[in-house]
């Protein structure tokens, strides 16, 4: 269902990797399409991952300092060895992953709710809420920033907090208290890109800040496995370290908004 829903709200000539010039259409999709293509005058081995000397926009950064997704950095240059002669892009990829996951997380939220539903009424719901809510934020947000668009790993996590929430929809929703839950989603946020860390880390962790008074050094010590596990991408990724300066204009400036971390 998701491919299909991308399918006809996109067009599967997205996925072509050699559809970089179709692809270019406003200035997110833009950064996303020409800053990897740099990779292929870069070493092939740097530090921060996904380094592009040769771009100029701050000149000698790196895709994380682009708007691009660092952590596809062996992908793209895979593409580059396999296309030699053209420009490549992952932005349809990029899209379809986010339809997939937001519907397949939406799905499996429904699918943690105990009902009374018979099993066929239970699925056309799940499919139909899955649907609508994975093709509103395309609908209504057109050529928006491809990483942004990941909205599965907020859904992720808000499930892992809603089952460690006994009082949730009544008791309704399977709970489940595994130390590490809420980890997950955290880590898939700074791999995906910092700007969705907030917005992940506060439903992840709040029935973790609950518990804190009742068993303050299991709390503490999961935050700081969170923060750490985040330094520790953002640092190899060149999110941070590498000189930039973060900034919502202008060139040598970040060009997200992660100076405004609230959303």
């Amino acid at each position: 269902m998701p491919t299909v829903l991308f399918a006809g709200f996109h067009r599967l000539a997205y996925l072509d990797p050699r559809n970089a010039q179709g692809m270019m259409v406003g200035d997110d999709w833009t950064t996303y399409v020409v800053a990897p293509n740099y990779l292929r005058v870069a070493p092939l081995l740097t530090f921060p991952l996904g380094r592009v000397p040769g771009y100029i926009a701050p000149s000698g950064t790196t895709l994380a300092m682009t708007d691009s997704l660092p952590v596809l950095t062996p992908v793209y240059r895979l593409l580059l060895a396999i296309f030699p002669n053209s420009s490549i892009q992952l932005v349809g990829l990029i899209l379809l992953v986010a339809f997939v996951l937001t519907f397949t997380m939406v799905a499996r939220f429904a699918d943690l709710v105990e009902t009374n539903l018979r099993p066929l009424s239970r699925e056309l719901i799940t499919l139909a809420l899955a649907t609508v809510l994975t093709v509103a934020p395309f609908w209504n947000l057109q050529y928006v920033h491809p990483a942004l668009m990941q909205q599965w790993v907020i859904v992720w996590a808000l499930i892992t907090a809603f089952q460690r929430c006994p009082s949730f929809l009544g008791g309704r929703f399977r709970q489940s208290n595994k130390p590490r839950k809420g980890l997950g989603p955290i880590i898939a946020a700074a791999l995906i890109q910092p700007y969705l860390i907030p917005m992940v880390a506060i439903p992840a962790l709040a029935p973790d800040l609950v518990r804190a008074r009742s068993n303050p050094r299991f709390v503490m010590g999961k935050i700081a496995l969170a923060v750490g596990s985040v330094a520790i991408i953002s640092f190899l990724l060149g999110y941070i370290g590498d000189g930039s300066r973060l900034g919502s204009t202008g060139f040598c400036n970040y060009a997200a908004d992660l100076t405004s971390v609230v959303d």
